[in-house]
Parts: structure tokens; sequence; C-alpha cells
């Protein structure tokens, strides 16, 4: 069962499950880009018990929404920032509405400013980061904002944080760093290149996207050996990018409401055969029966579908390596030094 919660608004129950001391919890955090109404890019996840585009609520940049998994020590924290286009859309409304409207690089800067604080926050309080693009190609943009938020957590964050929360609960626990550890952070993108729809393909372009964001973030220092100082880390034997190849990666709730109708319809023509009572007075053979049984086979005699890929099976790698011995992912001298909780 997917619990879920928008902040501030925690359930008494789940907030004292939540901080037990003997309950380990995996936090991974869900941000960036998303071009549907409701602003849910767990939703190509496939592990949301309810269709996110029948949602009444509204999106809103800032809303942080929490979805606990208590089967698999699981809390997904969902951003909603103005990378997603929806909530783009209502910052340029309300910048129109202004006396004096913001011209182009006002309003990019101000957008890149706001995402940037969220990614920040989620860089102190989660495990696992996972960026969603919904292009097929890494945003080369991201270097330079990666690389100013890392300046500021190193000249600003990292000279009052850990002296704000020492005489706190989470002082305890968050160590001279501030935060929980050097969150991995996985890259999801949501749309693939055409000619990489085979396997052998689409896992030689995810070495290649990973190869080439390695090389970006080690040259403008943005990862470094010691992943504590980092703003985040890269997996050294893990792998970190995952690219859909899913064309239906969202469900359509119409199309599945269809799909379960005439597979209620259809149950009784998937057994074996039996004799047809009405076919004596049928004016001709197959009259008044579905087409569609006599395009497609049956489901006993359909081949057997391959397993579809999907982002939680990458996710659930780190999980367990988080559950059962933590992060380490700095190198050289540096190795087992990392702090972790």
């Amino acid at each position: 069962m997917l619990r879920s919660f928008v902040f501030p608004d925690i359930p008494p129950d789940l907030s004292d499950l939540l901080f037990r001391d003997d309950k380990q919890v995996v936090v991974v955090g869900v941000l960036g880009k998303s071009s549907h109404a409701d602003c849910n890019k767990l939703a190509g996840f496939k592990i949301l018990d309810f269709y996110p585009s029948l949602a009444s609520s509204t999106p809103r940049d800032g809303r942080i929404t929490f979805y606990f998994k208590e089967t698999e020590n699981v809390l997904y924290v969902h951003f909603e920032s103005t990378f997603d286009e929806y909530v783009l859309k209502d910052l340029e409304k309300i910048g129109n509405m202004q006396s004096a409207p913001l011209n182009f690089h006002e309003f990019h800067s101000r957008a890149r400013t706001k995402f940037a604080r969220i990614l920040l926050f989620a860089t102190q309080i989660c495990h696992i980061i996972v960026l969603v693009e919904t292009g097929k190609m890494f945003d080369a943009s991201y270097l330079s904002m990666f690389k100013a938020l890392k300046t500021i957590r190193e000249r600003y964050i990292l000279k009052f944080l850990p002296k704000l929360l020492k005489n706190s609960n989470a002082g305890t626990f968050m160590g001279k760093d501030g935060r929980l550890c050097s969150p991995r952070i996985i890259f999801m993108f949501e749309r693939c290149l055409l000619e990489c729809r085979d396997a052998d393909a689409l896992q030689k372009l995810e070495f290649d996207i990973e190869d080439r964001i390695y090389k970006m973030l080690r040259t403008e220092f943005i990862i470094t050996n010691n992943s504590s100082i980092s703003l985040f880390s890269i997996p050294r034997n893990q792998r970190y990018v995952y690219v859909n190849d899913d064309p239906e990666i969202r469900s359509d709730p119409l199309i599945d409401s269809i799909d379960n109708l005439m597979t209620f319809i259809d149950k009784a023509s998937s057994k074996e055969k039996v004799s047809d009572d009405w076919e004596d007075i049928r004016p001709i053979k197959g009259f008044a029966k579905p087409l569609r049984l006599y395009r497609e086979p049956r489901e006993s005699d359909k081949p057997e579908k391959p397993k579809q890929r999907s982002i939680v099976d990458l996710l659930n790698v780190h999980i367990n390596e988080a559950l059962r011995t933590g992060f380490d992912d700095s190198v050289s001298k540096f190795k087992g030094k990392s702090h972790f909780v």
C-alpha cells in the first residue's frame, strides 16, 4: 500500500512510524521536468495506485508530496517546481499581471533560481535523487546550476547549517555535513531515440550517456574523489542512467477502463472452446460476435511478452545497497570516510 500526504500535513501515525529508531527508511527525491497538467513525475514509475491526471489538485511551485511504501522501506519525496511546464505557465501568468512585466532574461533567471533552491534542499534530505528529463538527451544547462549550488553549499550552508542543527533533534544524526549523506543522483529520460528500441542498442545508449555525464561533472569539479564535499555523488559500480523505451509510460485512465471492460467481456472466450447454443439461429456464422476476437489470438495462444523495463528496477539496486551497507562513493584516500544515516 502506498500512503501519500502533502507537506506539512503529516499524519501523526505515519510520523511516529518514520521516526522510529529501529526503522530504516531510504528517502528518494523525484524532481525535474514534466509536460503534463498534473506535474506528477512518479507516474512514469508505475508505482502509484491512482491516476494523477484525475487528481483535483492544481500544481503549485514548491509543493512537496510524500509517498511512503512501508513494505519496501522507501519514502518517495516528489517536488513540484518551475521546471514543470504547467507550474512555469502559472508563473508566467503571475509575471504578466505585474505592473512591470518581467523580460525574458529576468523570467528565465527567476525560474532557474526557484528550481535551484528545491534541488539544493533535496540534496540535504534525500539518499537518492532522480532527475527526470522529458527529452532524449541530457540538458547541459544543469552544469552551471550544479556548479553554483556546490559553491553556495561550501561557502555558506556549511558555515551555519551544522551549527543550526546541532541543538535540534536532527543534529544527532545529520553530522558535520548537515545532511543524511552525499545523495546519489540518477538520471531518467522519458523518451528514447527510435533507433535504440532494441535492448542492446538501448543499453549502449545508456552507457554512452553515463560516460558523457560523468566526464562533464568531473570536468566542472561538481563531483570529486571525496563525495562528502560534492553536491551529490555518482555510484562507482552501479548504473545511474535510465532511458525509457515504453511509449505508454503514462497510463490513460479511459483506455485502461475500456481494456478492463473488454477483458471482462471476452473472459469466457479465453477458455477452451465450447459449443455455441446460439450458432444455429445466427443469420451467418459469427454474427454479433466481437470482431476483435477474430483479429487477435486468444490469450492462451499469445506468446509470452518480455518483462517490461522499469526505472524502479534500477532504483531497487541502489535502495537495497543503501539499506544493506549505505553509500560510500569516495575514491582513493577518502574511501571509507563518507557520512551515511
